[in-house]
């Protein structure tokens, strides 16, 4: 797979997340539900992207969640 990047809105209960493709063209939009097996499900197919999300209460196990899924994960600091 090409490399993609993946941008992520966190939220309490879901998560809003667009996938970039090389090019920055928008390859999907979606929502995912806060849990771990939602991320893994979700993720599973984007091994090698780079994610970028904001800093905030659910920031420290998603990237964790998310760089044990083989991405790159990039957290903003407000």
């Amino acid at each position: 797979m090409k490399s993609v990047t993946v941008g992520m809105d966190l939220g309490d209960k879901k998560h809003q997340l667009c996938v970039l493709d090389a090019d920055g063209e928008i390859l999907k939009t979606c929502q995912v539900t806060n849990t771990l097996k939602a991320l893994e499900k979700n993720f599973s197919s984007y091994q090698g992207a780079t994610v970028a999300l904001e800093a905030g209460s659910h920031s420290p196990w998603i990237s964790r969640t998310l760089e044990s899924l083989g991405c790159k994960v990039l957290v903003g600091n407000p």
